[in-house]
């Protein structure tokens, strides 16, 4: 996280101002690895619906056979 997030080199000076850096960063991260898991979650669902909306399909198609 330090080499690829900005951390390793202080933005300002002073240990408050390097706090502040570090929690920022931590905090981007996080949303990173947050809107990573809703976009796999989502694409998740995504092909679930498609999977019972095509099976939905085949099962009128069978109930029209069997009428």
């Amino acid at each position: 996280m330090k080499h690829f997030h900005g951390l390793d080199r202080a933005r300002g000076y002073g240990l408050k101002s390097m706090s502040m850096q570090a929690k920022l960063t931590a905090l981007a991260v996080n949303l990173k690895r947050i809107a990573a898991l809703v976009s796999l979650c989502l694409a998740y669902f995504k092909q679930i619906l498609l999977s019972i909306k095509n099976s939905s399909k085949i099962m009128i198609k069978k109930a029209d056979y069997v009428a």
